[in-house]
């Protein structure tokens, strides 16, 4: 399975994968090594995708939909019934809003990565264009803290890692894992009460560390 974790990082850095790199090096694990080689090994399918695109595809029209077929295939079954309806009834040429722009910290314009890219500049500091991608998912904490205030459901992501130093690596990491409780170590780090809730606890560790920035990495568990 998957999760979104937010990773608490200070504002003034000099490479962010380098922040990235040591805010989670205590929480890695596996490894390459430890991965079964044979699920590496490169499956060369040149020749039969070359085959396919030079194969004719034959398209035939049926009541509520497309049937697409070749040589090379017994082909597949396009129904396009719910696309026609679309088109049909909603499309006016009406200017719309973006979706998600509160899907996720990386969305829309973000004051967050402004300050945190002007900070970098002001340092000296060069991006990477394999740190581009990465780097838009950074935030200001204090613009997640004004988000969760107003109920945004992307305020809490399934887990938060406090910065380094902020305690020991052990209790940096809480989630949303619903077969354990929160420790309590991170419960008296933040004050907030034993029975608090993540979400609470995820409001604390935001005001707590309101100056600092914050970036939204995927990991698997």
């Amino acid at each position: 399975m998957y999760g979104i974790a937010y990773v608490i990082i200070p504002m003034e850095i000099a490479s962010l994968q380098h922040a990235l790199d040591d805010a989670l090096a205590p929480f890695q694990r596996g490894g390459p090594d430890e991965f079964p080689h044979e699920k590496l090994a490169f499956n060369d399918v040149t020749g039969q995708l070359r085959h396919l695109h030079c194969d004719p595809i034959a398209l035939t029209l049926i009541d509520g939909g497309i049937e697409v077929s070749n040589h090379a295939t017994a082909g597949f079954y396009l129904d396009d019934r719910a696309v026609r309806r679309f088109l049909q009834t909603v499309i006016v040429g009406d200017r719309r809003h973006a979706a998600g722009q509160n899907s996720s910290i990386s969305s829309g314009p973000s004051r967050g990565r402004d300050v945190l890219g002007n900070l970098m500049r002001v340092f000296g500091a060069e991006t990477p264009e394999f740190e581009a991608e990465i780097s838009s998912n950074v935030e200001l904490v204090s613009t997640l803290l004004d988000a969760a205030g107003r109920g945004e459901k992307h305020a809490f992501p399934t887990a938060i890692v406090l910065p380094v130093g902020a305690c020991v690596h052990e209790f940096r990491w809480f989630d949303t894992d619903g077969g354990k409780r929160l420790p309590q170590e991170i419960k008296a780090l933040l004050a907030v009460p034993d029975h608090a809730t993540f979400k609470e606890t995820a409001l604390a560790a935001y005001a707590r560390f309101s100056e600092m920035a914050v970036a939204g990495i995927a990991y698997h568990f």
